[in-house]
């Protein structure tokens, strides 16, 4: 559907002379903001329908910070991952609901360290250079003292969101070594 649209856009986008070369580079480019708005839309309906709609705005917002700068896992189809980005929310919802802090903060903890050694993840296909990786890393700490500082101030004032902090904190460190380890996987089919 994804690319249906997008293709069906490009035509309009040529037709239209608005672009003038029939290129992939604008597929996929029209592609990812489709699928990352369908990613949002559905993330916020699945937050209406459970009740749970301020949590799931804020579950976007804080998901997309985190990952901007730690990479990690990427699904290799625009509906895998619009239905993994919906199923990390709901486990986000039910981690909220079910862990207390005794048991989140330690945890939160010893994720926030190792996310912190391994970051950034970078995509096999869109790898990156060192003096990227320095910064993506340095955005990427400064991120996560941020928002455990905020998680820890908001635990006695909003402690639904001080918890969805630290459970987003801890599930994006195990997006982040799957990354990882899918990214091993292709470099040893390749390498042999």
């Amino acid at each position: 559907m994804i690319n249906y649209l997008s293709n069906k856009f490009i035509s309009i986008c040529l037709e239209e002379k608005i672009i003038d070369v029939d290129s992939d580079i604008y597929k996929y480019g029209f592609e990812s903001i489709l699928s990352s708005y369908l990613c949002i839309a559905i993330v916020l309906f699945t937050g209406i329908f459970i009740k749970y709609k301020l949590i799931a705005f804020f579950y976007l917002l804080i998901f997309y910070f985190i990952r901007k700068y730690s990479g990690g896992y990427h699904c290799d189809s625009y509906l895998k991952c619009i239905i993994w980005t919906d199923f990390i929310f709901i486990l986000s919802v039910i981690m909220i609901d079910n862990l207390n802090y005794e048991l989140l903060i330690p945890l939160c903890i010893v994720c926030s360290i190792f996310s912190i050694k391994k970051a950034p993840i970078c995509h096999f296909n869109k790898p990156f250079t060192n003096s990227q990786r320095k910064i993506f890393k340095q955005k990427y700490c400064h991120i996560i003292y941020i928002f455990l500082s905020l998680g820890i101030i908001s635990t006695f004032l909003y402690p639904l969101l001080s918890k969805l902090i630290f459970v987003i904190i801890i599930i994006n460190a195990f997006l982040m070594k799957k990354g990882e380890q899918k990214n091993e996987k292709r470099i040893t089919k390749i390498c042999g």
